[in-house]
């Protein structure tokens, strides 16, 4: 093993970072944040300029200050770069979402730097869920990327900042023998497309589905769709954006039992009027969660998917029957 100081340990947040600190595993820490499953990941960008994109995009959302973002971003950069020239880099890859476009975006990277190439640890668990007693022998089992790996990440994540789904779509679900937890992540991201048949979102069907058996207030309705996921990958602040996505719009499906739309918390917090709020169907939202009418046929939804910005004139939907995209609602 590299000495001490020449190990980084690159994670999917602080918590990931504070468990392996508790056990006892040597080496600095830098966490990958970015909700790379939101938002702009447009091609022909390279590291520096992709951040600068993402950067605007997380100060638009209120998650940060614009020029703190840009700094926090470039701050990351430097030190992957830092560690990758003086030692041994180490990826945590958990069996998240958001782990995998993580691990996409570094073995691009890795396999264009003229860098020695980063070793992997897969964690089939969530990072704050594994006894930090097990931690030793996860890093004592890593391995050094392959460069059938790095080639593979390289053209995954190609195929992620396409404009067009249709690629995405084919490996949507596929086994990945090098990539072990990547089919089941961009399956889970390719349901994050608009549904062929009700315009929903998964995480938006799921909302519905909570919500038709009773009003909810904000916390225990993340936790509930949370519940239901196989590998839960969305945090709060998202999540909010997904409900607010179904409410302030000209024909919600939902709103607060006092008849005003959702909205997001700011970015200091909830209030603990927010919090006590609750959310309820509309007639509307009923007809969507029963299939009846398609949500995008009433409402206007502009967001970007990796490379893919969807509008009114880019309608790519997710065909979950028949596992590929289309454009427009119908079989």
């Amino acid at each position: 093993m590299p000495p001490v100081a020449d190990l980084l340990h690159v994670t999917n947040g602080e918590c990931a970072n504070e468990n392996l600190r508790a056990g006892g595993i040597p080496g600095d820490m830098l966490s990958w944040d970015d909700v790379l499953h939101e938002g702009p990941v447009p091609a022909g960008l390279d590291l520096a300029e992709l951040s600068r994109v993402r950067a605007d995009f997380i100060a638009g959302r209120g998650w940060r200050e614009h020029e703190a973002a840009r700094q926090e971003f470039a701050e990351r950069n430097r030190r992957l770069h830092e560690g990758a020239r003086s030692g041994e880099v180490i990826l945590w890859c958990t069996f998240e979402l958001y782990d995998q476009l993580h691990l996409l975006q570094l073995l691009d990277w890795f396999h264009q730097s003229p860098v020695n190439p980063p070793s992997i640890v897969w964690v089939n668990n969530y990072m704050s869920h594994v006894a930090p007693s097990k931690l030793s022998d996860l890093l004592e089992g890593r391995r050094q990327a392959s460069p059938q790996q790095l080639r593979h990440g390289a053209e995954l994540w190609r195929v992620f900042r396409s404009a067009d789904p249709t690629e995405f779509g084919q490996w949507a679900g596929v086994g990945i023998d090098n990539l072990p937890f990547m089919g089941t992540g961009l399956l889970r991201l390719a349901q994050e497309y608009p549904a062929h048949d009700t315009g929903l979102t998964r995480t938006q069907a799921q909302i519905l589905q909570v919500l038709a058996d009773a009003p909810q207030k904000p916390g225990p309705l993340f936790q509930a769709s949370s519940a239901m996921e196989q590998q839960a990958f969305m945090g709060d602040w998202s999540f909010w954006c997904q409900v607010e996505a179904l409410s302030a719009v000209s024909e919600p499906a939902l709103l607060g039992t006092d008849g005003r739309a959702f909205e997001r918390p700011p970015a200091d917090g909830p209030s603990p009027d927010w919090a006590r709020r609750e959310i309820e169907l509309t007639d509307f939202g009923r007809a969507v969660q029963a299939g009846d009418t398609d949500f995008l046929q009433a409402n206007v939804r502009e967001c970007w998917i990796g490379g893919v910005q969807l509008s009114p004139k880019n309608d790519w939907r997710w065909n979950r029957e028949q596992r590929r995209f289309q454009i427009g609602p119908g079989p």
